[in-house]
This record gives structure tokens, sequence and C-alpha cells, in this order.
């Protein structure tokens, strides 16, 4: 007498057929995730490490007076010289022409409007561009070059070594 096989395992049968399906299926998942393991640990060795930057980044910036021109005055309060590190003259926003405001601003950041400090497109583009070509272009906003000349200047001012001078600066001096 012949053994008789198990509908289980047989697949000639409809039940075999669906057990085997279901049984492929379980192994090619379990192989599937374990493929995933090491893109899973490298986004979160990426996301720690932003987050450690974000983290040490102050809440708020001291804003420490810009360099100025120092005048040297005679006996009679009459100006005799000027100097200076650098030759700043502050002026209020509105002494300069509204004209002028725009072009700075389409120049500089043309989706100022747009976008709430960081601009996305212009970090692709950035990227895309600096990846594709030997020529390197950058992505800063009006919000983040404000940012990166006031945390300079605090650096000059108080002797620290904190911030990167600009056109010095890798991709993790970008990120934070």
């Amino acid at each position: 007498m012949a053994a008789k096989k198990s509908p289980f395992f047989d697949t000639a049968t409809t039940l075999g057929k669906v057990v085997a399906f279901f049984g492929i299926s379980a192994l090619c998942g379990v192989l599937a995730a374990g493929m995933l393991v090491p893109i899973a640990a490298i986004a979160k060795t990426g996301l720690t490490t932003g987050n450690n930057i974000v983290s040490a980044l102050p809440s708020s910036f001291e804003k420490l007076p810009i360099p100025e021109p120092s005048t040297i005055l005679d006996a009679d309060g009459k100006a005799i010289a000027n100097f200076y590190q650098q030759n700043r003259q502050p002026v209020k926003l509105d002494d300069i022409s509204p004209n002028m405001r725009k072009a700075i601003i389409s120049v500089e950041d043309e989706r100022f409007y747009e976008h709430k400090g960081i601009d996305p497109k212009g970090i692709a583009r950035a990227v895309v561009g600096n990846l594709t070509s030997s020529s390197r272009s950058g992505a800063s906003t009006l919000t983040q070059q404000y940012v990166n000349n006031l945390l300079v200047n605090n650096q000059v001012l108080t002797g620290s070594d904190e911030s990167t001078v600009s056109g010095q600066k890798g991709y993790s001096d970008k990120i934070r």
C-alpha cells in the first residue's frame, strides 16, 4: 500500500497550492525585511545626527553690535581721523530705496516671500547642480545669510570659533 500524501503539502491540490503560496510569500517577506534593516539603520543614524546638530543650536542668538568706524576728535570736537577694522555705516531700513530692497531680494532670494526661512526648491537645485557639475552653487536664503552673519559677527567679537566663516562651509555647517 502506497503512503497517502497530505493535501497541505501536495501542490497538485488547491489547498497545497494555497499553503505553498503563503509559505513562499512569508519567506519573501522575511528576506525583504532583512534587506531593509541596513537602510533603516542608516536612516536612524542620519536622523540622530541631524537631531544632535539641531539640538546643539541655541534657542536664541545674542545680537552683538556690528563693527563700525571709530572717530578721533580733537579738543574742539572736530573729527581728525577715522579708523576701522570693518568700514560699515548702519542705515535704517526706511532709508533704503524700496527699489533697492526689491532688487536685493530678487538677486539674493527670489522666493523670499514664499518660504519660511529655508527654501527646499533652492536646496534641491543646489544639490543637483553641485553633484552634476564642477561649479558650486549655494541655496542660502536671506534669513540663513542673516543668521550666518550674526554668528560670524558674534564669533569675531567674542573670539569664539563656534561657527564657520563664510565661504569655508562643509555640508554639516550648512545644515547647522
